[in-house]
């Protein structure tokens, strides 16, 4: 289970530039620090977590990002997805 990227992870998943889907489902990922900024995203599968909703502001800007799944985390209410307005002209 990966409570938290590290790092060094960050590192590793950035070699892959051109990357167009990220599945972390059920890893038990507490944290988005350190999430990898790679813009070639186009789906990032975070559902079966305990990402909490102030740390959906730690995602980097991903331009091309299409579909993000939250399901099955602690976002509790709409106010929780306000930092991801950023992403409305993506989706």
């Amino acid at each position: 289970k990966i409570t938290k990227i590290s790092p060094a992870l960050k590192e590793e998943l950035e070699k892959f530039t051109d990357l167009k889907k990220l599945s972390m489902i059920a890893c038990d990922l507490r944290s988005l620090d350190n999430f990898p900024n790679l813009v070639s995203l186009e789906i990032i599968e975070l559902a079966d977590n305990k990402i909490k909703g102030d740390e959906l502001s730690k995602l980097p800007n991903l331009t091309n990002l299409k579909v993000l799944t939250l399901s099955s985390n602690l976002v509790n209410s709409a106010q929780d997805l306000k930092s991801l307005v950023r992403f409305n002209k993506n989706i």
